[in-house]
Parts: C-alpha cells; sequence; structure tokens
C-alpha cells in the first residue's frame, strides 16, 4: 500500500458511534483499523458477489461442463 493517504469524513449517529466504538474496543483495534478493515471487507464481498454474478450469468465452457453431468442432472430443476 502506498504512503499517500486522503481523509475520509462521514456523520454518523451517537448511537453509531458508540457502537463502532464498542465493537471496535471489543476486537482490540482502533477505530481507525475497525473501520478501515470493514470497508476492505464489504468491498472484497461485494467484488467476489459481481464476480460470481457473471461467472453464474455468463459461465465458461469448462464450468458448463461441471454443471451439466448426469450425475448431478437430478438436482436440475425442470
Amino acid at each position: 500500500m502506498s504512503g499517500a493517504r486522503e481523509r475520509l469524513s462521514i456523520d454518523v449517529t451517537p448511537e453509531e458511534r458508540r457502537r463502532v466504538k464498542a465493537v471496535a474496543a471489543l476486537s482490540g483495534k482502533s477505530v481507525r483499523d475497525f473501520v478501515l478493515e470493514s470497508i476492505r471487507e464489504k468491498i472484497s464481498r461485494e467484488v467476489e458477489d459481481r464476480d460470481l454474478e457473471a461467472m453464474m450469468s455468463y459461465p465458461c465452457s469448462a464450468l458448463e461442463e461441471l454443471w451439466n453431468n448426469d450425475q448431478d442432472s437430478i438436482y436440475d430443476k425442470d
């Protein structure tokens, strides 16, 4: 990761702030580290979900061979 940083500010409710602080503390992390980790995990899941959706919508021939077989045909819906 490069050394360059930019500031990101968000407004949260007092309750959200208390909850973030509490969960971060219970995790043994600073609020900053907890929030950054949470953002990175969310971004990663979103990318994985999109990749999976694309793969399911437009399967390559190798996946089609794996999915379309007699052994698993009992799971196919008509």
